[in-house]
């Protein structure tokens, strides 16, 4: 069985690198947490404790004035685990992935035509549904977990090995996306 898991995640990779090759070119730049009007945040939802965290994180950007969306991947098929959407949090589970785990659905694809300008993606280790959601999201800045492959699709990169926590993460995004004063063409 995890050969056959495998061999769906190569088709699906394939399938998106042909996708991004075909998408349009995104309008990247560096964009402050004061400039920013827009924000995105994709994570795993599947954890309860960072569900809380992310909240946390949600109200931080709230009092700050940004328009705020979450999006959450529950990995199970557990009925217990799902979630009902509320105002910005979305959410979608293993039930709206395509045979080669392309993330499909209303919630998804509503994320994905936003125009955000900055999308966190908060995901601690490689996820395919969230690391497909993220290239394809035409977000003007992209943030996230300092990692293997993700030069090609972020343009803020954060090395959080010396303590992979979500919390810590979102110490760090907070502070590094403070730091930039301007909005710049990349």
């Amino acid at each position: 069985m995890a050969i056959f898991d495998g061999f769906k995640l190569f088709v699906g990779k394939y399938y998106l690198k042909q996708l991004l090759k075909k998408a349009p070119e995104r309008r990247r730049g560096y964009i402050s947490l004061f400039q920013a009007r827009t924000v995105g945040i994709i994570y795993d939802a599947t954890n309860r404790e960072d569900y809380s965290k992310v909240k946390d994180l949600i109200h931080f950007l709230k009092e700050s004035q940004k328009n705020v969306i979450a999006l959450g991947f529950i990995n199970s098929k557990d009925p217990n685990m799902q979630l009902a959407p509320k105002l910005q949090f979305r959410y979608f589970g293993v039930e709206q992935l395509n045979w080669f785990k392309k993330p499909q659905g209303i919630e998804v694809d509503n994320f994905m035509e936003e125009d955000f300008d900055i999308l966190i993606d908060l995901s601690l280790n490689f996820c395919y549904p969230l690391n497909y959601i993220c290239k394809l999201t035409p977000a003007k800045f992209k943030v996230g977990i300092a990692q293997e492959n993700g030069t090609e699709y972020l343009d803020m990169l954060i090395d959080i090995s010396k303590k992979k926590t979500t919390e810590f993460f979102i110490i760090q995004v907070k502070h590094y996306l403070k730091l930039i004063k301007g909005k710049n063409e990349l």
